[in-house]
């Protein structure tokens, strides 16, 4: 494990992460997620305009309604290295993706629902920290994003709701 100490932090980041990690987890349940619903608002946090890009990528997907729980389950993400019962635990590789998502929500910005998969398992492809940041926050439901063509099986077999 890699834990960073606030004297290794950049001033930004060690505001952001004074900021979040003194608030107590119903202050923290009171910033409500935003999610990218649309298409045209989905971003990737590494390539900011992918949807100009490729536009025609991003109508492959869908969205549906899955329960929080279930995501972390019975999905890879049991398999995780993530605490969903302590997110601040000193470790800024972590505890980074927690704080801009936070950040997002608090200023009004949608983050892009969590992307998810199924090849003989759900997968998260992108997402994980959202995914804990939700249900540390007790959140039951939240979108995620499949592929059209997997829409059906992944309904069926989790019973999530189509948007």
């Amino acid at each position: 494990m890699f834990f960073t100490e606030d004297e290794d932090l950049e001033k930004g980041e060690l505001i952001l992460r004074r900021k979040y990690n003194t608030l107590s987890k119903d202050e923290l349940s009171l910033i409500k997620p935003i999610w990218a619903l649309r298409l045209e608002e989905m971003q990737s946090p590494h390539h900011p305009d992918l949807f100009k890009k490729f536009p025609e990528q991003f109508h492959e997907y869908c969205f549906l309604k899955a329960k929080v729980e279930t995501l972390l389950l019975d999905s890879d993400l049991r398999y995780s290295e993530l605490d969903a019962n302590n997110i601040f635990d000193n470790r800024w590789h972590h505890e980074y993706r927690y704080i801009t998502t936070l950040e997002r929500w608090q200023q009004g910005l949608p983050v892009d629902p969590p992307l998810c998969d199924y090849n003989k398992e759900l997968k998260v492809s992108d997402g994980r920290h959202r995914i804990v940041l939700c249900y540390y926050l007790g959140i039951n439901t939240i979108p995620i994003s499949v592929r059209a063509e997997k829409v059906d099986l992944i309904r069926e077999k989790f019973s999530f709701e189509q948007m």
